[in-house]
């Protein structure tokens, strides 16, 4: 049975998955996750999160429910930065939080997606691995400092900014952390 057939949702216009990522002390630790239904009401309390795939076809292995479970490299590393040293983290992921081989799924969930974004408790937004330049382009951003035309472009090239649902996930959310 798939960890999917065991955590079913409802089509009720409320029902998804969280995935809740366990803390690690070391960054290379394997990802330990659990995976829950819930239902989309005032108080819920998660994030979501705003990313790019990368190569569909290029997989990392993490354990969600006791279960080995695939997702795209460029999540795991994702994952991997945005787990804690000491806390869980409780996120909306589409790869994740909807069974991607289930087309009927798919199909009732997708709409939900901006009473997901607009629901949780703020949108966490990669772009993918730091850099030194665009560490230094978001810390001038950060500071209100003037920041380089030249440098300014180098970060929008990243390929988030070329996905359309961003501005979905950025207008919704109310509150937003790259």
């Amino acid at each position: 049975m798939s960890i999917y057939a065991s955590l079913p949702l409802v089509n009720d216009n409320s029902s998804i998955r969280l995935l809740t990522v366990e803390p690690s002390g070391r960054f290379d630790a394997p990802l330990i996750c659990q995976l829950g239904v819930a239902q989309l009401q005032p108080g819920l309390a998660f994030e979501a999160l705003s990313y790019t795939w990368g190569d569909a076809t290029s997989r990392t292995r993490l354990t969600v429910n006791q279960n080995v479970l695939e997702c795209t490299n460029e999540l795991a590393k994702a994952l991997r930065w945005l787990r804690t040293r000491t806390s869980r983290r409780t996120m909306w992921i589409d790869q994740l939080c909807i069974n991607q081989n289930d087309g009927q799924e798919k199909e009732f969930q997708i709409p939900l997606m901006s009473k997901i974004y607009s629901s949780c408790s703020r949108t966490v937004i990669w772009i993918g691995e730091a850099d030194s330049q665009s560490g230094y382009i978001l810390g001038s951003l950060r500071e209100e400092k003037y920041v380089d035309y030249a440098d300014l472009s180098y970060l929008l090239s990243r390929s988030w900014f070329r996905r359309i649902w961003i501005v979905q996930e950025i207008a919704l959310a109310p509150e937003a952390l790259i």
